[in-house]
């Protein structure tokens, strides 16, 4: 079974599988995306959703990527623009060296108390108390700046796959049928099923109105 990395049930938050059913009477098999939950734990695990066309997810790409290239495409360079500067935002850079500067100093810190210990300048009880308070102190700014990196590092991804996207819209006048590779560009992730507002679920909601990016 493959696993559809961009693909979430809209309804347990679980990942979709591809699956295929023989066709009948010789027809070909039909293809389709279904919760994994559901599949390995059982219905009950997630009742409201429903195996879904393979051909359906590409149909409702190609007419979405058509309507930013229709009417709709002024308002998504827009948007574009809004995301682009939002992403190429200096704070994590200016974050990152400040986080630098701090572990360097607490390292130093840390250094200069072993220093005082060996000289005999502090007690053992004096320097396991700063030493434990240093330590964590230096765990605590190393995750935040292992944080800060990771984000940095989905931030640039997400300013490469936006670039992508410019270059498609403005290179092709319409899809006139699924593309792989646009579609691993365009999509961040495909959600299948959402419960209404009336408490009524729609298993194909989503899918009705994928997001982009």
């Amino acid at each position: 079974m493959l696993f559809l990395n961009l693909g979430l049930c809209g309804f347990c938050g679980g990942t979709l599988a591809r699956k295929m059913w023989p066709g009948a009477y010789g027809k070909p098999k039909k293809v389709g995306w279904y919760c994994v939950k559901a599949y390995k734990n059982g219905r009950a695990t997630c009742p409201y959703c429903k195996a879904i066309p393979e051909d359906a997810i590409k149909k409702a790409f190609v007419d979405s990527f058509n309507l930013c290239l229709g009417r709709n495409k002024e308002m998504v360079d827009e948007l574009l623009d809004c995301i682009a500067k939002e992403l190429n935002d200096e704070t994590i850079t200016v974050n990152q060296r400040a986080l630098s500067r701090k572990i360097s100093n607490v390292e130093k810190r840390i250094s200069d108390l072993l220093n005082l210990k060996l000289d005999g300048k502090v007690d053992d009880s004096a320097y396991e108390i700063k030493y434990s308070e240093l330590y964590k102190q230096l765990n605590e700014l190393k995750e935040e700046r292992e944080h800060n990196q990771i984000f940095s590092s989905k931030a640039q991804s997400k300013q490469l796959r936006l670039e992508r996207f410019q270059e498609i819209l403005d290179d092709k006048d319409k899809l006139d049928s699924f593309d792989d590779a646009v579609f691993k560009t365009i999509v961040d992730k495909v959600i299948i099923g959402e419960m209404g507002e009336d408490g009524v679920p729609d298993p194909w909601k989503k899918l009705r109105r994928p997001t982009m990016i």
